[in-house]
């Protein structure tokens, strides 16, 4: 069995994200793709939708994502989320998984090998880079298939887009003007 993954904080989910997500189907064909929505993050405290408006909106991101499912594993924990927990909950929750795909944006290239369990994780997973604009890909490091888009959770956040219906789905556009999220009317 081969798995997918695309974690993040998802604070919100976005267009890159779905096309990321698409893309990696397309690439690797996997049985599974899952999305998961990072925790207690050891890189992260500072979001800005409740954990429920998260999950909600990647629920809504799923939904445009043929054959996507949503992993919930770190959101539920009560303790500090490693991606080496995941992969090895993941190993557990599938015992005839063969090929575990992490998709990490380049702009997490170089901090991999801070990560907790670097080299064990190194072995357990694949990780495959999807470009980030301005944060070119390490060598030696497999790409995904993916035109670059200048979205990115933050700028939403921050408000720098006029309409954020050009960089979400719809439906995540409607929920977050709903909602009154991220100072969006």
């Amino acid at each position: 069995m081969k798995i997918c993954v695309l974690g993040g904080f998802f604070d919100p989910p976005h267009n890159a994200h779905k096309e990321i997500a698409k893309s990696a189907m397309r690439q690797f064909e996997p049985d599974i793709f899952y999305f998961i929505p990072n925790g207690k993050s050891p890189h992260k405290t500072d979001f800005v939708a409740s954990e429920e408006d998260r999950i909600e909106m990647v629920n809504l991101l799923s939904d445009e994502v043929l054959d996507s499912k949503i992993l919930l594993y770190e959101m539920e924990k009560t303790t500090q989320s490693y991606t080496i927990e995941t992969v090895e909950y993941l190993y557990d929750l599938h015992p005839n998984l063969s090929k575990l795909i992490w998709l990490i944006g380049s702009d997490w290239c170089g901090k991999l090998s801070a990560w907790k369990d670097y080299e064990k994780l190194n072995q357990l997973c694949k990780f495959v880079v999807f470009k980030r604009p301005n944060f070119p890909a390490s060598e030696g490091t497999e790409g995904l298939d993916f035109q670059p888009m200048d979205i990115s959770s933050t700028d939403i956040r921050d408000g720098k887009y006029h309409d954020i219906s050009s960089v979400v789905p719809k439906s995540i556009a409607n929920y977050i003007k709903n909602k009154g999220l991220y100072n969006v009317r």
